[in-house]
């Protein structure tokens, strides 16, 4: 996590706050991956718990692009050349341990695709 994520959160920007509930939402959940998929009018999130797709939240247009450039950014991934598939990864620390999310960025016809998936588990 960045200097700036350890930041008390009622200091955090609107998105960062949102991107860290998504991904602390994620793992109280028990999701082991989650696909983030742009649409013509909101960004869809989708965690994968025990087996199956479960729709978590949609996100509006507005926000689709600072949500997914946040979660890029804390991969450490570049998204040009535009069309290549782009892989990082985001350390996280949760009160249930410390984990690591792979992000694959994945230029589709119809919209940009994220999928995190959670590598890493560990109690302190």
């Amino acid at each position: 996590m960045s200097e700036r994520d350890t930041e008390p959160m009622e200091n955090q920007a609107p998105i960062v706050k949102l991107v860290r509930a998504i991904l602390d939402q994620s793992i109280v959940d028990g999701a082991t991956k989650i696909c983030l998929t742009h649409t013509k009018t909101s960004l869809r999130i989708d965690f994968f718990i025990e087996g199956s797709w479960k729709e978590a939240i949609t996100v509006p247009k507005n926000l689709q692009n600072p949500f997914t450039r946040r979660l890029e950014i804390m991969a450490e991934i570049s998204t040009e050349p535009k069309r290549l598939p782009h892989e990082g990864t985001i350390p996280w620390e949760h009160g249930q341990g410390k984990f690591n999310f792979r992000v694959l960025a994945i230029s589709a016809h119809g919209g940009d695709v994220l999928l995190l998936e959670r590598l890493t588990e560990s109690a302190d």
